[in-house]
């Protein structure tokens, strides 16, 4: 700002006055009309403080929210924002439907495996050997030592 405010009085030219605040001549001409005709709150982004346009309104997100918990509380975020699309018409991003719903303490849907299901490792979801898909041994040579079965 002061750098403009000495543009503004005389004593310094915009051609010097450009690379002092690291932007083009063209550029520092913008800033200068913008800085003469509102002074320093002219320097500011002009949409600042406004909702973006392309902004979803707070009416659509409640629906969204009120859909969720009484038709499909069931489904991941991704596949409701599938149905969304699908059955009501409503083409959101996945990303926005995951914010919403955690802004509104709606914790996301994870798969649970069975019981049965589940190995023993919890690094290893097969079940015997646990090298069990591995190429075939040579004749007469032995396993090796991980190779060998676990036992059960």
């Amino acid at each position: 700002m002061q750098v403009l405010d000495q543009v503004k009085k005389g004593s310094l030219t915009l051609k010097a006055a450009a690379p002092m605040i690291k932007v083009c001549y063209c550029q520092a001409k913008r800033l200068l009309v913008h800085y003469r005709k509102d002074g320093p709150p002219g320097l500011a982004h002009q949409h600042r403080g406004k909702p973006a346009r392309n902004a979803l309104g707070s009416e659509i997100r409640e629906r969204v929210l009120t859909l969720h918990r009484k038709v499909n509380a069931q489904f991941n975020d991704t596949h409701f924002t599938e149905m969304l699309e699908d059955r009501r018409g409503l083409r959101i991003g996945r990303e926005t439907v995951r914010r919403w719903l955690r802004e509104a303490g709606i914790r996301p849907k994870r798969h649970v495996d069975s019981p049965s299901t589940v190995a023993d490792d919890p690094g290893d979801h097969r079940s015997g050997s646990s090298c069990s898909g591995t190429a075939v041994p040579a004749a007469n040579s032995a396993p090796a030592a991980h190779c060998r079965p676990s036992p059960l």
